[in-house]
């Protein structure tokens, strides 16, 4: 590691080590997220992906936690149904808020680390200007994505996705994705 390369103390090695982690952590829980939630284009890579293979990320343990033979029974089913099957319990274990949560829990607790070391700030500020910038990234391309996710859920209520209104949608999805 670079602190124990520059000879940092103990302590100074511990909180690196805590900052990185942690962020880590946060960083892979928003990927697992996105495997899940985002779109297609949004991600560059197949959503559902982890549903497919299987994978225990946070959201599928959260969900085998409420409705384990459920869940079970999913890793049987054919591709598209399984991943609509795993989708709707995730939403009935709220697997979706629970990950915003951790993630804020791990990125908040990467930056307790960071303001703990004991270097002048303006040595810290590119490390939490890269995190930032990584999560402010994310987080707005998310909270577009919902919105417009939103709307889409709304129109279809009040009657269904006309054609112009559909392609509107897919419109703005790709030009926030490009």
């Amino acid at each position: 590691s670079g602190a124990i390369v520059a000879d940092a103390d103990e302590e100074t090695q511990k909180l690196i080590y805590d900052f990185g982690y942690n962020l880590g952590i946060a960083f892979q829980l928003q990927d697992d997220l996105l495997d899940a939630y985002a779109t297609g284009n949004e991600f560059g890579k197949t959503i559902g992906g982890d549903i497919l293979a299987d994978k225990k990320t946070y959201l599928a343990i959260e969900a085998m936690q409420h409705f384990p033979q459920e869940f079970e029974d999913i890793k049987q089913m054919e591709a598209g149904i399984k991943i609509k099957q795993a989708m709707l319990l995730y939403d009935k274990a709220g697997v979706k808020q629970k990950t915003e949560s951790a993630i804020t829990f791990y990125t908040q607790k990467a930056f307790e680390a960071l303001s703990k070391i004991n270097i002048p700030e303006s040595q810290k500020r590119y490390l939490k200007q890269l995190a930032d910038e990584l999560f402010q990234e994310v987080t707005a391309r998310a909270e577009q994505v919902r919105a417009i996710e939103t709307r889409a859920q709304l129109t279809a209520s009040l009657g269904g996705l006309n054609p112009e209104v559909f392609w509107q949608i897919d419109k703005e999805l790709e030009e926030l994705t490009a």
